[in-house]
């Protein structure tokens, strides 16, 4: 139990801070300099006289004082000067001691004054006067000082000098008081300087020293806007009007605060000049400022800070500081006199920043503790309450969980995620009842888990020994389910299914609430671990959530055991997230059934209207997701340029142990398109990024292991990446998915087959591929079809391929469209219809550039067989007495190039559009350090062809530019 006492939350200043040195630069002082020098030459005409400066703390009073002790000690006056310390109240005469010590009079005129004050004045506590000690030694030390300064008056002016007067202690301000009743004939002139409130903390000492007829009251104000502009062109140089402004909003004219504005922005020697924005030195001076203001003060500007731009009555400030209602405004009028405040709120949060850094954190804590409980009384919301609740955490008192529970519901439905993180985070660290515990803890999970999933992994083992323990409910226990399959832990979420099963078993009541959860676990179960599921509770299909109707709806889709779609109304289930944050899974699960049954279009825009309601739910992890699956659909359309961008962003919003299982699906998206671009070191290097073991065993590792081999068949790996595709056949048979729009692995399985020179086998797959397709599979019918057609005979090529290419145009797919276009077009060339091979293969061109993948010419050197359209093993530059050695492409462009052919001629005769020729030009320039197209030489070019031994690995690879088909040897 924290300790409510406002006082033990305030007194906790470790150490006294540095005093900084106040501007010695007078701006705007005319007038009060005028005052005290006019009553200067009074003093030397013989009339003696009392002048108080008052001003706010860095008001410059210290500095005006120095300005006239100068001119006084210039004109032969004596100057005493004394400057009190709060530190020192308890030591009586000890601002009469400095007086004389700084005298600079001869000793033995000082010395006997001395003595006595040291000897017969010990200290006898706070605040002693003249009543607390022996009246013949105050009486004796008076008289003696007021005989010192008289004799040396006799010959020339005196003037005494006091600075922050309001912190003497009581026997010298007696004593000053004695002196200023007796000075009015002499040439004495006593200049004291004080706080603006110092009349409130010693009302008898101000009474009688203004009871004297020469007697007079200075008050310094602060800097006007003009006067802030002249004293930063006098330190920093000419300043834009806009940023002298900005200081002065900041300052509030206070000129040691706009004096360390100034220090911050000194440049180092030979620098530029630095902006005017607060740094080290103005947190100081405002932490000086609060020390030398007093205690109050110094306690209104913490609890201030501590309730930060929350409104606060004086009423509500009174209570925290335990002082009275007229205490508190009081105090609260000084800080705005001094600048600190305006408008009840710090003038710059770097203030605020200053006065909590004078805390010790147990002091904030106790602060913000005191703070939520006299809101609380107040009435204030749950939302107020919880930001000092947070601050005060662990709070003992039972009130406050259900606050932070409340608050976190409201952070949640305004967007506020941290908000809410931070306050189940202290409800669950509050919390006594282990039961409420382990549901604050739940929903913290989920809440973490859509900032980042790495965050929230630390608190599954906790919650599945309360699992296992019976202490979740169905909807927590179904959440944990999802949470553990989403990083892999598929043992235990089959332990925290078991277990709720037991405790439906054992409780009747609520048997509604636990069927649906535990049918939705076992669905979650069959989407991230297939296999044999649990048997499936019982219960009205009416009573079902939407959020299990999405899940069957997704699976049923993966399976192919439904349509989807009829399971799930997927319009209402994107419209709810764009008004419940609750929605995400329904909605994505909306995506899914519109991939799987090829209604691309709609997932396009459904996933683009999702990605913004994301952003608008500062949900990052689900905007990551999103991204992904985005990804995805522009693989399926053929975009790789697009792919790769949205695979890239949402792989960078959050490192990959966030993504758990479900990282193979973006990474299968950037090596698709990296392979299909040709960018092979690309794709190897994210291949090459580590992954969960777990992953291969969901269908994420589905896409991983497609991905990776079509990276094998472009690296001339055949054999490895039907050993992938064959794998994913073999994962997806055990698992009853074997459903090509998941994963068309027999289609790939073909493409390598006739890479191998295994025809039969290649048309086997193909014609297994077709015969189990459904009509309106568009996307894999045409692929297949394009496929199928390498491995017939010459005269059913072409009308396979004019199909193919049909199916794909309707479906939107635009890569395949171009290997289909290839096909055609070496189809049309090895019948001797160049111009028409000329135009398929243009057209292919065009899309390719569109896309962001690349095709190779079909220049080929003998002995050579074509890589069509990406599906073949396009060479990857290496290294060749010095330079990378060219592509395959680049060689064939920068040999016609020494050849003399301009851009356009080599365009036209390697079927390239005129865009490409430059681009591989490019690169050949680079590879082979030359700067221009006259600076390439047959002997460079010669130097830089390593001996070939590329390999297609395309359906039409083998095919000559004369017809037929050359001998399919293919390297192991």
């Amino acid at each position: 139990m924290r300790s409510s006492s406002p006082q033990a939350a305030l007194n906790c200043r470790s150490q006294q801070p540095t005093r900084l040195t106040e501007p010695t630069r007078l701006i705007e002082r005319d007038v009060e300099l005028e005052t005290l020098t006019r009553a200067l030459s009074d003093c030397a005409a013989g009339e003696g006289g009392v002048v108080v400066v008052r001003g706010v703390v860095g008001s410059g009073k210290t500095t005006l004082l120095h300005v006239l002790t100068q001119r006084a000690e210039r004109s032969g006056a004596v100057v005493l000067h004394a400057a009190a310390s709060r530190s020192e109240q308890d030591r009586p005469f000890g601002v009469i001691s400095q007086l004389v010590r700084t005298s600079g009079l001869p000793a033995a005129d000082i010395d006997p004054l001395l003595k006595r004050v040291e000897s017969e004045t010990p200290s006898v506590g706070p605040h002693a006067g003249t009543a607390d000690i022996d009246p013949a030694v105050t009486m004796g030390l008076e008289r003696e000082l007021w005989e010192l300064i008289r004799r040396q008056a006799e010959s020339r002016p005196v003037v005494i000098g006091v600075d922050e007067v309001h912190d003497a202690d009581r026997a010298s301000l007696d004593s000053l008081l004695y002196v200023a009743r007796r000075m009015r004939s002499a040439r004495v002139l006593l200049v004291l300087n004080e706080d603006c409130r110092a009349h409130q903390t010693y009302p008898w000492f101000h009474a009688e020293l203004f009871r004297q007829p020469n007697g007079r009251r200075l008050k310094l104000p602060l800097l006007s806007a003009d006067g802030v502009s002249r004293m930063i062109a006098d330190v920093a140089g000419a300043r834009p009007p806009e940023e002298s402004a900005a200081c002065h909003r900041v300052s509030g004219g206070n000129p040691l605060l706009l004096g360390a504005l100034l220090e911050d922005a000194r440049p180092p020697a030979g620098g530029r000049p630095a902006p005017l924005v607060p740094g080290e030195a103005f947190r100081q001076a405002v932490s000086n400022c609060l020390y030398r203001c007093g205690e109050t003060l110094r306690d209104c500007a913490r609890v201030r800070a501590v309730l930060g731009d929350e409104p606060a009555s004086p009423a509500v400030l009174a209570e925290v500081l335990g002082l009275d209602t007229d205490t508190a405004r009081q105090a609260t009028e000084a800080l705005v006199a001094m600048g600190l405040l305006d408008n009840g709120r710090f003038r710059h949060e770097a203030v605020r920043d200053a006065v909590l850094d004078s805390m010790t954190p147990d002091c904030r804590s106790r602060l913000h503790a005191d703070a939520a409980r006299v809101l609380r009384n107040h009435g204030r919301g749950s939302i107020d309450l919880a930001r000092h609740l947070i601050a005060a955490s662990p709070f003992g008192e039972s009130w406050a969980t259900p606050v932070l529970l409340d608050a976190a519901r409201q952070a949640i439905a305004d967007n506020d995620v941290t908000l809410a993180i931070d306050s189940l985070r202290a409800a669950h660290e509050s919390c006594a009842d282990e039961r409420q515990r382990m549901t604050v803890l739940s929903a913290l999970m989920r809440v973490q888990w859509r900032v980042n999933p790495a965050a929230a992994v630390r608190h599954l083992p906790e919650l599945t020994a309360a699992a296992r323990l019976n202490k979740l409910s169905a909807y927590e226990a179904t959440q944990l389910i999802a949470h553990l399959l989403w990083h892999g832990r598929t043992g235990e979420a089959r332990e925290v299914f078991t277990a709720t099963e037991e405790t439906r078993k054992r409780n009747p009541l609520g048997a509604d609430e636990f069927d649906d959860a535990l049918n939705t676990a076992r669905l979650w179960l069959g989407f991230s671990c297939p296999g044999p599921l649990p048997e499936e509770s019982a219960g009205a299909a009416a009573r079902h959530s939407l959020h299990r109707r999405a899940l069957s709806a997704m699976y049923e889709a993966l399976t192919g055991s439904g349509a989807g779609s009829e399971f799930l109304d997927v319009d209402e289930a994107i419209q709810r997230f764009s008004v419940d944050n609750e929605g995400f899974l329904p909605a994505t699960a909306a995506l899914v059934v519109l991939i799987y049954t090829d209604r691309l279009d709609e997932a396009a825009l459904s996933c683009d209207s999702l990605v913004e309601d994301a952003r608008k739910w500062n949900a990052p992890m689900w905007c990551a997701l999103l991204q992904a699956i985005r990804a995805h659909i522009h693989l399926r359309t053929g975009d790789m340029r697009r792919a790769a961008d949205a695979a890239r962003e949402a792989l960078q919003a959050h490192p990959v142990k966030s993504w758990g299982i479900f990282i193979g699906s973006p990474l299968a998206s950037l090596v698709l398109s990296s392979v299909a671009a040709g960018r092979h070191q690309e794709a190897e290097e994210y291949l090459r990024v580590p992954v969960t073991t777990g992953m291969f065993r969901t269908p994420f590792g589905l896409d991983y292991l497609r991905a990776r081999g079509r990276y094998f068949a472009a690296r001339g790996r055949p054999h490895a990446a039907l050993g992938d595709f064959r794998q994913c056949g073999e994962l997806m048979g055990n698992w009853r998915i074997d459903l090509s729009a998941v994963v068309p692995w027999r289609t790939d399985a073909a493409e390598m087959c006739l890479a191998l020179g295994r025809k039969q086998e290649a048309r086997q797959y193909a014609r297994e591929q077709l015969a189990l397709l459904r009509p309106d599979e568009r996307w894999i019918r045409g692929t297949t079809l394009r496929v199928l057609a390498a491995s017939e005979e010459s005269r059913d090529e072409l009308p396979l391929l004019r199909e193919s290419l049909r199916l794909l145009e309707e479906y939107g797919d635009r890569y395949e469209q171009a290997r289909t276009l290839l096909d055609l077009s070496l189809v049309h060339r090895s019948r001797g219809d160049v111009e028409a091979a000329h135009t398929v293969r243009m057209s292919a061109a065009r899309l390719a550039d569109a896309c962001g993948f690349e095709l190779p010419g079909d220049e080929r050197r003998p002995g050579t067989r074509h890589p069509a359209a990406g599906s073949g093993r396009v060479p990857e530059p290496r290294e060749c007495e010095g330079h990378l050695a060219l592509s395959d492409a680049e060689r064939r462009v920068a040999s016609l190039a020494v050849a003399g052919r301009t851009n356009r001629q080599i365009a036209r005769q390697l079927f390239l559009t005129v865009s490409t020729v430059e681009q591989h030009l490019t690169r050949v320039y680079r590879k082979l350090r030359v700067r221009s197209r006259t600076d390439l030489t047959a002997e460079i070019l010669d130097g830089a062809i390593p001996p070939s031994d590329d390999c297609g690995a395309g359906p039409h690879a083998g095919r000559t530019a004369t017809g037929g088909h050359s001998p399919r040897t293919v390297p192991t």
